[in-house]
């Protein structure tokens, strides 16, 4: 099996995983690595899913220490994050 076909495999396993645990829990923690511009297709996925089976989800930013901040930081972030989420009603 290629390199990319096992990545591929092992991302949609956790996928179903992380969907299958979802339907079982009270609550949806989102973690979002602050270092990366954009919003992964997992969390995407697991976002949306969690709206379809009206969880509550909580969205935490992870390494938030390693942006580089100036006054507007963190407006900025939160305005581009909800427009990367526009598919929910925040």
């Amino acid at each position: 099996m290629r390199k990319s076909k096992l990545v591929e495999s092992v991302d949609h396993y956790a996928l179903m995983r992380a969907m299958s645990s979802l339907v079982e829990s009270d609550l949806t923690l989102v973690v979002i690595d602050a270092t990366i511009d954009e919003l992964s297709h997992f969390d995407s996925r697991i976002i949306g899913y969690a709206l379809e089976h009206n969880k509550p989800i909580v969205i935490v930013i992870n390494k938030w220490d390693l942006v580089e901040k100036n006054q507007n930081t963190m407006m900025q972030y939160e305005k581009k994050l909800r427009e990367k989420m526009k598919f929910s009603s925040w």
